[in-house]
Formats: C-alpha cells, sequence, structure tokens
C-alpha cells in the first residue's frame, strides 16, 4: 500500500498516473491534509509499504508528518519520498536529518 498525502488534485492525478505507469500494483491511498496522515497511521491498519508526502501540506505539513513517521517505531524505517517546489536549503537539510528516502 502507498500512502500519498497531497492536497493538490492534479499531482495526486500525476503520481497515480506515474505508478501505473511504471506497472507498480499497489493499493494507494491518498490523503489530502498532514493531521489525517498522521490520524491514519494512529489507527493502525494496514502499513504502508511506502509513503508519498507534499511538503506544503494543510493542518501538519511534510516535515512534520515524517517527524512523527520517524519517532514511531513502526514506521522508523518506512521509505518516504517528499515533493516539493522549494530549494530552501534549510528544509533541505532539516529533511536530510529525517532520512528521507527522495527529495
Amino acid at each position: 500500500m502507498i500512502l500519498l498525502v497531497e492536497d493538490n488534485a492534479a499531482d495526486v492525478y500525476l503520481i497515480r498516473d506515474a505508478i501505473e505507469r511504471e506497472g507498480i500494483q499497489a493499493h494507494v491511498v491518498v490523503l489530502a491534509d498532514g493531521d489525517k496522515a498522521v490520524c491514519h497511521l494512529e489507527l493502525g491498519g494496514e502499513t504502508p509499504d511506502l509513503i508519498v508526502l507534499d511538503l506544503n501540506l494543510p493542518k501538519k505539513n511534510g516535515i512534520e508528518v515524517l517527524e512523527y513517521i520517524r519517532a514511531n517505531a513502526v514506521y522508523r524505517n518506512m521509505p518516504a519520498i517528499l515533493f516539493t517546489s522549494s530549494s530552501s536549503r534549510v528544509e533541505r537539510a532539516r529533511i536530510d536529518a529525517l532520512g528521507v528516502s527522495a527529495f
């Protein structure tokens, strides 16, 4: 299962399309804000194989969600990909320190 946390419908479409074009057979759960992502993970259930996060999310941003994931023993080693249009070196350093798989 891929957990996609993205608030922009066009970006959700593009990411889903890329997954399909690559022939990846995975259930994709889409959540539109960081609070919903954290709540989803706290409730348990199916553990994602991958989380794809937008950096600029409503309520909790992608870094805050990633901090939650890395602080949680169940999700600590989950691969995470962070999408952003930001070129901030400060944000990049903070994200790298949290062990993001791709940026």
